[in-house]
Formats: structure tokens, sequence, C-alpha cells
């Protein structure tokens, strides 16, 4: 019955115009908006498989193209890998509403903190802006799951307050952070006075996904602190959530930049696809230009 459905809107001969090369398709509604960007090793096959899919609930995606589709555009490439770097940059800058995946990477975020030796302050702050935040600010990132970003965020913030003095509001936004009336309606900070200051490189080298070590000297010091020691299991639940983000996040993007031999950092948000997809491409022996050319 989908493939009657197909035919009747797209045409009988639809297919048969489709190139069997590798490429990217493009689906527009009615109204003449792009509303989906796929790439495909052969077009021909992919789109056939939209104009086969059955009642399945893994083709239910593929059921709501067809649903929502008026006309298809296509283009070829030399190779499936150029396919899928032009899907990416597509998707990037055309942000088609049925493709979630890479097409907010101006949402992705960072994460900053910096110190102030005359105060004792060190500030740590979550932003997808962080161009707009002094320089003194040093930002590592930038992460694609802003959820998990986000856990190991407040995860840091709730165990950091064991270890030093939690910030009042207005210690945060100072004139000395110089965060007041910089961060976006989703960035968040905080502040934390009296921190060893060797553990920031530590941080640093944990957020670049080169050691975990970090953990290991911020656990020492919970042990120290009586009212870490009283939630000792909300507290391991936290420094989870910190292991998580460098399981998940930090160090499976070392290992794509180290792959790429790619030395700058923090990495641009509009980079961040483009250099995991092009690490797991020479991962599996694909691709031939494997460095992107603005990092």
């Amino acid at each position: 019955m989908s493939i009657k459905r197909f035919d009747k809107k797209f045409g009988d001969d639809f297919i048969k115009q489709v190139p069997n090369d590798p490429g990217i398709y493009r689906v527009y509604d009615e109204a003449g908006a792009l509303f989906y960007v796929g790439k495909a090793t052969s077009l021909r096959r992919r789109i056939s498989q939209y104009r086969n899919a059955g009642r399945k609930s893994e083709h239910a995606r593929m059921r709501k193209v067809v649903a929502a589709g008026h006309r298809w555009e296509w283009e070829t490439t030399q190779t499936h890998e150029e396919a899928e770097l032009l899907e990416v940059k597509l998707i990037r800058e055309l942000r088609p509403k049925f493709n979630l995946s890479a097409a907010f990477s101006h949402r992705y975020p960072y994460l900053g903190f910096r110190s102030d030796p005359v105060s004792g302050w060190c500030w740590f702050v979550l932003t997808s802006r962080e161009d707009k935040l002094p320089e003194s600010y040093q930002f590592h990132g930038v992460w694609r799951s802003r959820a998990v970003a986000e856990e190991c965020f407040s995860a840091l913030e709730n165990l950091l307050k064991f270890v030093g003095t939690p910030a009042r509001r207005a210690d945060i936004y100072s004139d000395r952070s110089g965060l007041s009336g910089r961060l976006g309606r989703f960035d968040r900070a905080f502040a934390v006075r009296g921190l060893d200051p060797a553990w920031l490189e530590e941080w640093a080298r944990l957020l670049r996904g080169e050691s975990p070590d970090a953990l290991a000297a911020l656990a020492m010091g919970l042990l120290e602190s009586q009212a870490a020691r009283k939630k000792s299991e909300w507290v391991e639940d936290q420094l989870k959530l910190i292991r998580s983000f460098y399981r998940d996040e930090a160090r499976p993007f070392f290992e794509s930049r180290r792959t790429l031999g790619i030395a700058r950092w923090p990495i641009p948000q509009a980079m961040r696809d483009e250099i995991t997809l092009l690490a797991r491409q020479k991962r599996e022996g694909r691709g031939r230009d494997l460095t992107p050319a603005s990092v």
C-alpha cells in the first residue's frame, strides 16, 4: 500500500530518475520549505527505501518524510564520505526541522573557569556564547550533548561546595567576575572560594579528555568533609555524573582530535560534528582530506 501511495504522489517513474551515485537528498513540503536532508551511498537505493517503507516502528520516520514531502532534490558526490560531510554542512547551515542531529551546533555549550588570586574566588560558567565572555576565562569544549554537560556542571557545583565556600549571587555576578550582563538565557554560572589552585589544571585535563585524575583529587577532598560523608550515597551519584561526562563526551572527543592531529582548543561549535565524522572515517580507513580546513 505504501508503494502505491508513494507512486501516486511522486509519479510511477520517479525512482527511475534518481541516480545510483552517492550523494545527499533534500525533501521539501507543499509550501516549498526544506524540512529534511539525508545522505546515501546510493541515492536510488536509499530513496527506494522510503517508497517501500512499511508499518514497522523503525520505518516511522520514513513514513513521516513521505507524508510531508512534496518535492525531492538530490546532489551527487564522488564518494559516500563526501556525502556524509555535505549532509552535516547543510543541516548545520539550513537547520531542516526534521533533522535534529547537527542542526543546533550553535547551542553546543562550553565549560569555562577563571580564578582570581586576589579575592580567592574561582568562577565556573556553562555557556554557548564563550566569545561574549572575558578572555581571562579558560574555556573547554565544545560539547555535543548539552544534557550531559549540564549534569556534569551541576554535579561539579554541588560537590565543590563541600571543599570550598560557595558564593552569593552578588559574588558570582560581581564586576570582578566579568559575567554581569554577558550570559545568555540558558547559560549558568557559580563561584567557589578556597579551592586548591592545583585542582584547576587537573580539571582542565579532565575537560580536555586527557585524564580523569581530577575526580580522585576531588574524592579525597570530599572524604575530609563531614557534611559530604553524611551524604555519601548522594555524593557518589554526583561523582558518577562527572565520570559519565568524561567517558561519553570528553574522552571520545579527545580521541577524535588525536586521530586527526588537531591541537586547537577549544573547538568552534560549527566544527564539532565534522571533526567527529572525519575521525570516524579515518578510523574506518575511509576518506581522503581528513582535517577540517578551518581547524
